[in-house]
C-alpha cells in the first residue's frame, strides 16, 4: 500500500470544500473559504500526514487511534476510514479492518482502493470465496491491478488451482513488469510446482533484481541453487535468512532438503 502523494491529499481538500457547498450542506464552506475553514482543514491534513507516517513507522496501535479521531471528525472522509482499515489490518484486526473498508467504500462507491482493502481483510478472516469474488469484481473493471491479479493467484495456489495461479501471477506480471511478488511467485509456481526449472529460476531471479532484501524470493533462490549442484549456496543463503528470522519456516525446510 503505498502512502498517497502530498498533492492527491490537497486534491482531496479542494474536491471536499467543492462537494460540501454542491451537496448544501448546512456547515458547507462559502465559495472563499473563511479562514477558520480553511484552518481546520489545514488541520486535518496534518492529522492525516502524521497518522501515515505512524502507519509507516509500524505504530498500527497509534496511527489507528489517530484515523479513528479523524473519522469521528469528518465522517465521510473515504481515505481516513481506509487507513484505518490498513491499520487494523496490521494490528491482526481484521473484522475491524473489514468494517473500516466497508465505511470507505460506502462514501466512495465503487473505489478499487476499499474493495481491494475487503478482499485483504476477508483473506485475512479465512473468507476465500468471498476474497475471490471481490477480486474478480475488481478485475473486470480494471484489467491492470497487478495487485489484485498476484492477489487471486495466491489464492488459487491455496486451492491446488496451479493453472489458474500461474495464469493470474502472468497477467500481474503483464500489468505491471517491476511486480516482485508476482515474478517471485510466478517463479515458485514454475519451479516447485511445474517443473519449468530455468523458466522459474529466470522470475525467482528477476525478483531479486527487483529486490534484494525479498525473502521469498531468497528463499526459492536456495532451492535454484540446490537445483544447480550448488549445495554449499543454498545452505548459505538458508542459514543467513535463518539468522534473520528463526521462525521462517520455508528457509528451514529448504535447508533440509
Amino acid at each position: 500500500w503505498a502512502v498517497a502523494s502530498e498533492h492527491a491529499m490537497i486534491d482531496w481538500l479542494n474536491r471536499l470544500l467543492n462537494r460540501d457547498i454542491k451537496r448544501g450542506d448546512p456547515q458547507a464552506a462559502p465559495a472563499v473559504a473563511s479562514p477558520s475553514r480553511m484552518a481546520t482543514l489545514q488541520d486535518l491534513q496534518e492529522s492525516f500526514r502524521g497518522a501515515k507516517q505512524l502507519y509507516a513507522n509500524d505504530q498500527f496501535e497509534a496511527a489507528a487511534e489517530r484515523f479513528e479521531t479523524l473519522v469521528a471528525r469528518k465522517h465521510n472522509w473515504a481515505d481516513a476510514h481506509r487507513w484505518l482499515g490498513i491499520c487494523r489490518l496490521g494490528q491482526g484486526r481484521a473484522e475491524d479492518a473489514y468494517d473500516a473498508f466497508i465505511m470507505a467504500l460506502h462514501f466512495e462507491p465503487g473505489s478499487v482502493r476499499s474493495r481491494y482493502g475487503i478482499a485483504l481483510a476477508e483473506q485475512a478472516l479465512g473468507r476465500t470465496e468471498d476474497a475471490l469474488r471481490t477480486l474478480d469484481t475488481i478485475l473486470e473493471e480494471h484489467h491492470d491491478h497487478a495487485d489484485a491479479y498476484n492477489m487471486r493467484g495466491g489464492l488459487r495456489l491455496g486451492r491446488k488451482d496451479i493453472a489458474g495461479a500461474r495464469s493470474d501471477f502472468e497477467l500481474a506480471i503483464a500489468a505491471d513488469p517491476l511486480h516482485v511478488k508476482a515474478h517471485s511467485n510466478l517463479g515458485d509456481v514454475l519451479f516447485c510446482d511445474l517443473g519449468e526449472y530455468e523458466r522459474g529460476a529466470h522470475h525467482i531471479e528477476r525478483a531479486l533484481e527487483l529486490d534484494p532484501d525479498n525473502r521469498a524470493a531468497r528463499c526459492n533462490l536456495a532451492l535454484v541453487l540446490a537445483h544447480r549442484g550448488d549445495d554449499r549456496a543454498a545452505i548459505a543463503m538458508c542459514d543467513r535468512l535463518l539468522s534473520e528470522d528463526p521462525n521462517l519456516h520455508e528457509a528451514r525446510l529448504h535447508r533440509a532438503l
